[in-house]
């Protein structure tokens, strides 16, 4: 019987290919791509990122809206192509990233973190079937 299997086995091909579609979404007009599949070790280093804490904005608190922008940028960095994340995380804050923009190219635009930013972390999540393990903050911005 085990011959059998074993023949069976070696005269038919399995394919367990998964392409699923890209996840993208615009915003102002530019289109950001994510990966559409994330890498175990990607799940692993997301959650250390998210487990590190919340995230939310003290207005009071100088280190916690750094510690907060710093989060949020490293979470686009796991979901999002290269590209995509220098540009978000660039327009998040407020600054250019690309090394290879001159030295005197203009700031880019800046996003707003509530009404565009927060909503699209949630859309890339969710498409991955995640959740955040904390609500995130009803904090405003700007």
């Amino acid at each position: 019987d085990i011959k059998l299997i074993d023949t069976f086995l070696l005269f038919n091909e399995f394919d367990f290919s998964y392409n699923p579609k890209p996840i993208q979404f615009k915003m102002d007009g530019d289109v950001y791509e994510c990966y559409p599949i994330l890498a175990p070790t990607t799940m692993q280093d997301l959650g250390k990122i998210i487990r590190s804490g919340g995230v939310s904005v003290d207005p009071n608190d100088e280190g916690a809206i750094e510690a907060t922008l710093t989060k949020i940028t490293q979470i686009f960095e796991q979901l999002m192509e290269p590209a995509s994340a220098l540009k978000m995380n660039s327009r998040i804050l407020g600054k250019n990233l690309d090394p290879n923009m001159p030295d005197d190219a203009p700031k880019p635009r800046p996003v707003d973190l509530m009404h565009q930013v927060l909503p699209a972390l949630r859309y890339i999540m969710e498409q991955h079937g995640l959740r955040p393990t904390q609500p995130l903050s009803d904090s405003p911005s700007g």
